[in-house]
């Protein structure tokens, strides 16, 4: 075979390889895409509360809750921690105790806002800690109504 036959021969295969890899690639890149637009959302779902601005202690507190009023319990197991939020924290760790719908505790410092919520230091005879007043979905925690 002629010298220049050879050459023409193996450039169109070679190039046919190169569409082939392009053609691949491309699809691998589609499919990554396509996966990241149908994987679930790291961010807040529809249910979620907003994270507050800084220092807005007003955000989305129970207005009826204050400093020195008798909180009740109006879920059925409320924790109590040691310190404000939840985001990040080990809950058994930080988790003193779990009160009950009916339990009743007096508010001795607050709000704080942490992780999108308000926390309220709250005492008791035997214990003190901090609780929030809603859960991240919106349900009612504590009440300061009579």
């Amino acid at each position: 075979m002629p010298r220049g036959k050879i050459f023409a021969s193996s450039t169109r295969q070679s190039g046919t390889v190169e569409l082939i890899i392009l053609i691949v690639l491309c699809f691998l890149f589609f499919r990554i895409l396509a996966s990241q637009e149908q994987s679930p959302s790291t961010g807040p779902t529809p249910t979620d509360r907003p994270i507050p601005p800084a220092g807005d202690a007003s955000f989305d507190c129970q207005p009826e809750i204050e400093v020195g009023k008798i909180i009740n319990v109006v879920y059925h197991a409320v924790r109590v921690r040691h310190s404000p939020g939840y985001a990040e924290k080990d809950d058994a760790q930080d988790t003193q105790r779990h009160v009950k719908t009916g339990d009743q505790a007096v508010v001795i410092d607050g709000p704080v806002i942490k992780d999108g919520l308000c926390w309220w230091r709250v005492k008791h005879d035997d214990w003190q800690g901090w609780s929030a007043d809603h859960s991240r979905q919106g349900q009612p925690l504590l009440s300061g109504d009579p």
